[in-house]
């Protein structure tokens, strides 16, 4: 039996022969309409509903792409209804086993219409699904819009150039969904697979769910407006960010990233911006123990900040008209100019700066390094210490 990166990119045997060549729009592809719908053969497969849509006019589409330019856009037909108010067995979907990319196969489930020429007028529709081996189903393409689509197949988007998913499901079973791709908008669309985003390039992500654990590592420039995220170690050495209205949940966030401007947030983390550097954090509520250990120059401008000791170990440090609730052993061996609007319950340590606070339960300097100063500003407390 031929490897599977060879089957998958042979036109099924004879098909050509009886098959109709529809133009499609885009270097590298062939669109096949058989004539008659033939028995599934080994790579290639046609299957339908029911004994009904066996007698439909619309015969089987057989697609073969080869890492070119094209839009994919499903539409289905209208909902006929029955005597009984239910959808007539002529509009049920219908499944093609289609062939994409180099060496992959997909199960597309659609309306009653098969791929359709690109379009502005195109809605999708679709559903990837499939065996356990059909993956990468648009490996190494450009220019592809998708609306309205369901995906349960591993690796759907790698090595893609000009991506516009909207309105879609990407499933648990959907692992590593976009890869080593660039020029990427993803709108209104759930995004539940590990590790759903690695290794891409201006990317814009807008109203999203994100469910995925280790996205975005190592990515540049990408832009998240109104999406909520619950992940693990989420965006870890990612560069050159900008978030507005996120809500995300999940240890190990935002670590050694580098450029980043955060507006408008909530995190629910721990060990949050370990090592980062370059980043500003604004009019955002950040709770989890431990933030920003290691990281250099980092501002963080009218926060709420809620946890254990954060910000050790810092170079650069700057807060300006910060809350800090629930902290203690604050700024240990930091570097940080630093002006918190609320009491903090222990200053540990502060390397060097100048640490305003109304009021504070313990300084402890028990190094001789420590030479921060800490000003207490509310009436009755010590002037500095």
């Amino acid at each position: 039996m031929a490897p599977r990166a060879e089957r998958a990119s042979q036109v099924p045997p004879g098909a050509e022969a009886q098959a109709q060549r529809i133009p499609f729009g885009g270097k590298g592809v062939s669109l096949f309409r058989q004539s008659q719908p033939s028995r599934p053969r080994e790579g290639c497969s046609y299957r339908e509903n029911g004994a009904e849509n066996q007698k439909n006019d619309a015969a089987p589409v057989v697609a073969i792409f080869a890492g070119m330019r094209y839009t994919i856009s499903c539409t289905p037909g209208p909902a006929t209804p029955g005597p009984d108010g239910t959808e007539s067995s002529a509009d049920r979907p219908r499944k093609e086993r289609l062939l994409y990319g180099n060496h992959s196969t997909a199960n597309l489930r659609s309306g009653a219409g098969p791929l359709r020429q690109p379009g502005p007028a195109g809605k999708g529709h679709c559903s990837f699904d499939g065996p356990a081996d059909g993956e990468s189903a648009f490996k190494e393409c450009s220019d592809i819009q998708v609306e309205r689509c369901f995906f349960n197949l591993r690796y759907p988007f790698w090595h893609d150039h000009g991506l516009k998913l909207t309105g879609s499901e990407l499933t648990a079973l959907c692992r590593a969904a976009l890869w080593y791709s660039d020029h990427i908008e993803i709108t209104d669309t759930k995004l539940h697979g590990i590790k759903a985003l690695r290794e891409c390039r201006e990317a814009v992500l807008r109203g999203c769910d994100v469910i995925s654990p280790e996205f975005g590592w190592s990515s540049r420039q990408v832009r998240m407006e109104d999406c909520t995220a619950e992940s693990e170690y989420f965006m870890m050495r990612a560069e050159d960010l900008q978030f507005k209205n996120v809500r995300m949940k999940g240890k190990y966030s935002f670590q050694y990233i580098r450029n980043a401007v955060f507006d408008h947030c909530d995190f629910d983390t721990k060990d949050a911006f370990w090592h980062a550097k370059n980043v500003v954090v604004r009019d955002s509520v950040v709770k989890g123990e431990y933030l920003a250990w290691y990281c250099e120059d980092v501002t963080f401008e009218r926060c709420r900040i809620i946890g254990t000791q954060p910000l050790c170990y810092c170079k650069g440090l700057k807060l300006i008209d910060c809350e800090m609730v629930d902290t203690d052993l604050a700024f240990e061996r930091s570097e940080v100019e630093a002006t918190v609007t609320t009491p903090v319950l222990s200053i540990k340590n502060p390397l060097s700066g100048r640490i305003t606070v109304p009021a504070v339960g313990e300084i402890i300097r028990d190094i001789p390094q420590a030479r921060g100063e800490v000003l207490v500003t509310q009436t009755g407390g010590p002037a500095c210490a």
